[in-house]
């Protein structure tokens, strides 16, 4: 059976082996066109929907059609002035959903819905996005629109079922990815991971690396305006905070004693406590992450605010004391998951250890190790299988079209398996974009997992460091600025400044670039990237001395470091791989 999905990017199967599809997203769109309006189309309307009057409209056409013809082969009929997609017994995956709506999901059996939920990869047609043909454009407006209102009822009809623990709080989950201010399920979130007994460690998601209990805050100064900010403040940082899908969020009612033991009796690992002082016009708010196991004071810090607008004031302290917190909770977790024996190899944990590790010595060597133990462990573990490819390429491990194209499919493994998971999305849709050379499609994945969490620094590091190799010289400073402006404190750090240098290398001044990759080196030495542009700056620069010692630092870290890894690497402008190339070669690097 012949299978067509648009809910998400574009996918053509056959009798359950994936068909290839042009890389043309015009192609691709009317794709979409014909088999949702299996109508016959007059070739003009279609060529007015789909390409700009500078175009050979005509031309154009034809020569989307050829492209589709292997792929639908006699189903689709066209002639000198229109076109029809036969769509009998093919099974599309919008027409799925929009059955089940109209017969009624609340009808329909459990595993049916699940079914149909796992139909959903992503937005409508997330590949598919045209600038300058409004007529596509509405087109896709309103499919993206109705499809998230289908995906939502059948979300709703699933959770109606009786489940368990863990499953409950997954499709909780996936229905706040779709609506992140959909008050209800955040509360039925809440109720369940404040469950007694054990019920959130056991329900937790597989992205999820800590349990935060997110405290009530006191007050001070004028009482009444400090405590009814006071509640705001606690309830938005947990809500801010949830946004997060490495952390479940718990919200304690006040308690008796310390921060440490009231985090413990609710089985949380990190407790967030503070106080909010209102006076003078001014609100200050200051907050503290207490380590729940050992009582122990990880970060403090202070936000203050003028008290004039108080509609917004709470949701932006909120968000800037989300966005500091949730790194260093982070990377305590990973250092603590170092810290324990490893009794058993749980994907978790691995990871966990992984990502210290990132931070700590910068061995990708082994740092991949640790990942592939985890996807050995449990294939679908999906933080593992996002950045393993990323590893893989920084150990030197990518080395042919073969072994591109099996971490390209790590990462839209990954995708799939977890579609509400910000980190996850974040860093395979960058790894799509580096190893499957698919610019468009990466970059709606990276867009998609903003629109999931603005607040997370990963997504524009990631958006960053796509746009370089998509050819954008200015937007990826502006992301990398975004992304240090959430948490300066965050490890990942050494990716931003590393990121600035290879956009202001490729941009032609190397002034900026080595400014950026001595900054990269000096807050992290385990920053490759740092180093590869430290290099490339050197040996343009003609300091043949300096790129041959930075090279040897280089190797030492990265034995399986070859100059030809820049060839491999999809960058628009190819001019910049060339240039890099060279520069390894130069310094001493072994192609």
């Amino acid at each position: 059976m012949l299978e067509l999905d648009f809910i998400g990017p574009v996918q053509v199967s056959r009798d359950g082996q994936s068909l290839s599809l042009p890389a043309s997203r015009k192609t691709r769109a009317l794709l979409a066109l014909l088999a949702l309006d299996p109508r016959r189309h007059r070739r003009e309307r279609l060529c007015e929907m789909l390409w700009e009057i500078p175009d050979d409209p005509r031309a154009a056409l034809r020569w989307s059609l050829t492209k589709l013809r292997p792929v639908l082969g006699e189903r689709l009929h066209a002639d000198r002035d229109g076109v029809r997609l036969d769509t009998e017994g093919i099974d599309i995956d919008v027409q799925a959903l929009r059955q089940a709506v109209a017969a009624g999901p609340e009808t329909l059996p459990l595993a049916t819905l699940a079914a149909l939920a796992s139909r959903v990869r992503g937005r409508a047609l997330e590949d598919c996005d045209l600038s300058g043909v409004p007529g596509f454009e509405a087109f896709v407006t309103a499919l993206r629109h109705e499809m998230e209102l289908h995906e939502r009822a059948i979300l709703a009809a699933i959770l109606a079922h009786p489940l368990d623990a863990a499953a409950r709080l997954r499709w909780l989950d996936r229905l706040l990815a779709l609506d992140p201010d959909d008050a209800a399920a955040a509360a039925a979130r809440q109720v369940l991971l404040a469950e007694p007994g054990g019920t959130a460690a056991a329900a937790l998601p597989p992205g999820v690396l800590a349990t935060v209990a997110v405290l009530p805050f006191q007050v001070a100064g004028d009482a009444v305006l400090a405590g009814v900010l006071g509640d705001l403040v606690s309830a938005g940082i947990a809500d801010h905070l949830s946004r997060f899908s490495s952390l479940a969020v718990l919200s304690a009612a006040p308690v008796a004693g310390d921060a440490a033991a009231a985090a413990r009796r609710l089985g949380a690992d990190y407790a967030v406590g503070g106080a909010v002082l209102v006076t003078g016009g001014r609100v200050r708010v200051r907050h503290r992450l207490i380590d729940a196991a050992r009582g122990t004071q990880i970060a403090a810090g202070e936000v203050e605010r003028p008290a004039d607008d108080l509609v917004t004031l709470d949701g932006d302290i909120a968000a800037a004391i989300a966005a500091a917190l949730e790194p260093k909770i982070r990377f305590s977790a990973a250092s603590a998951a170092s810290a324990r024996p490893l009794a058993a190899a749980a994907p978790r944990e691995l990871f966990l250890r992984a990502l210290a590790r990132m931070v700590h010595d910068g061995d990708f060597a082994a740092i991949t190790a640790l990942l592939q133990q985890a996807v050995d462990i449990d294939p679908r573990y999906a933080l593992a299988l996002a950045f393993l490819p990323w590893t893989a390429l920084q150990s030197g491990q990518v080395a042919d079209a073969e072994s591109r194209s099996h971490y390209a499919g790590l990462a839209r493994r990954a995708a799939q398996e977890a579609p509400g998971d910000v980190m996850v999305q974040a860093m395979a849709g960058l790894m799509i974009v580096l190893l499957d050379h698919d610019f468009d499609a990466g970059l709606a994945m990276i867009d998609r997992a903003a629109r999931l969490n603005p607040d997370s620094v990963f997504v524009w590091v990631a958006r960053g460091w796509a746009g370089i190799h998509a050819g954008d010289d200015t937007a990826p400073f502006a992301d990398f600025d975004r992304a240090e402006a959430l948490s300066r404190e965050d490890p990942t750090d050494n990716s931003i400044n590393a990121g600035r240098a290879v956009a202001a290398f490729q941009a032609g001044d190397l002034e900026a670039a080595g400014r950026h990759a001595r900054r990269s080196l000096a807050l992290m030495q385990t920053s490759l990237e740092g180093y590869r542009m430290a290099i490339a700056v050197a040996v343009e620069s003609g300091d043949m001395a300096e790129a041959r010692r930075l090279a040897a630092l280089l190797l030492e870290r990265c034995p399986g470091e070859r100059a030809r890894r820049a060839l491999l690497l999809p960058f628009r402008r190819r001019r910049t791989s060339e240039r890099l190339h060279h520069a390894f070669l130069a310094a001493g690097i072994a192609d």
